[in-house]
């Protein structure tokens, strides 16, 4: 393992006051001495910065400054929503929106704290699953809801770090998981805004270790409705069908999910293409092991809270 985690995100240099003040004559000149965004906007129309811990936002066009936060905490983390009309941040261990039409700021959770992170990443996390970004929230498509890491630090341990690169060095105090020691408990929150309290999701046959990607459903999914699921079966031996990329039967997914269905892809084990002695187990006995890998996934499906369990299909072709 590397060294304690540094934030270099923020621009801190004292000079960004009057470049800033300059750029309402001049945006060109101001991204030439350095003080690239931290995000754009997806019509690529404003822009976020990051200046002595407080939010400020670039209209690209008129080459203004707005700020939009000034709190003696410093915000991190800043990102638009999809539909561009509002500003995510983390704040003192807590998840907040900022709505630009309104022009205030939505508190989405309250239990923040120096153990609790709500949409920030314990340092393991930061540092050995997200590549040293900061990525701990994810906005649905629709801009209605966020996904978000809550993590709990309290059974880590803490270790002490000397920063040697200002001129007085400082010492920082960490938690920070040592091998053989625990790592942070880490869960998936669903924010909806307007609503007070999360939607946690709920892993029911193993609890994991970790948690390393976080993927939005179709537009429109609320976690606390329930969906039709239809189940796509392939399952033969050696012959994987879920993968991370195009498939052909993806428009016909796409018809399904515009209806209403939740489409699932699993493969049985003979089909992973993983081990041999995993593809033996269907020798001379074709359709029972593959089926009772099928009805275990439909079971789990059907335990879950978003799921209709009296409404479970399953279609596949050869």
């Amino acid at each position: 393992m590397r060294g304690p985690r540094l934030d270099h995100t923020q621009i801190s240099s004292g000079t960004f006051a009057s470049d800033a003040a300059c750029a309402s004559h001049d945006s060109v000149s101001f991204f030439r001495r350095g003080y690239w965004p931290v995000a754009f906007d997806p019509g690529g129309h404003q822009a976020l910065y990051l200046f002595n811990g407080d939010v400020f936002l670039l209209d690209l066009a008129a080459a203004r400054f707005r700020r939009l936060t000034s709190t003696p905490a410093e915000e991190k983390s800043i990102g638009f929503s999809p539909d561009g009309r509002c500003v995510s941040f983390v704040r003192d261990n807590d998840l907040y929106v900022f709505d630009l039409a309104a022009g205030h700021e939505l508190r989405v959770t309250r239990d923040g704290s120096e153990t609790t992170l709500n949409g920030t990443l314990s340092w393991v996390y930061w540092e050995e699953v997200f590549g040293r970004r900061d990525i701990g929230y994810w906005w649905s498509p629709g801009s209605q809801a966020t996904a978000y890491l809550q993590s709990d630090e309290s059974v880590v341990d803490v270790s002490y770090f000397t920063d040697f690169t200002p001129f007085v060095p400082r010492v920082i105090r960490q938690r920070y998981a040592r091998a053989g020691r625990p790592n942070p408990r880490v869960r998936v929150g669903i924010a909806e805004l307007g609503r007070d309290t999360p939607t946690w999701v709920q892993f029911v046959d193993k609890p994991f270790e970790y948690i390393v990607r976080v993927k939005w459903l179709p537009e429109g999914f609320r976690p606390d409705r329930k969906y039709p699921v239809i189940l796509s079966v392939y399952g033969g031996p050696a012959a994987p069908q879920v993968a991370n990329a195009w498939q052909q039967r993806v428009l016909f997914d796409q018809l399904l999910l515009a209806e209403g269905y939740v489409v699932a892809q699993v493969d049985n084990r003979s089909a992973t293409a993983i081990s041999k002695p995993l593809e033996n187990t269907v020798l001379k006995r074709l359709g029972e092991a593959e089926a009772a890998d099928q009805l275990a996934a439909v079971r789990w499906l059907k335990r879950q809270p978003w799921v209709d369990g009296n409404r479970v299909g399953v279609t596949g072709s050869s």
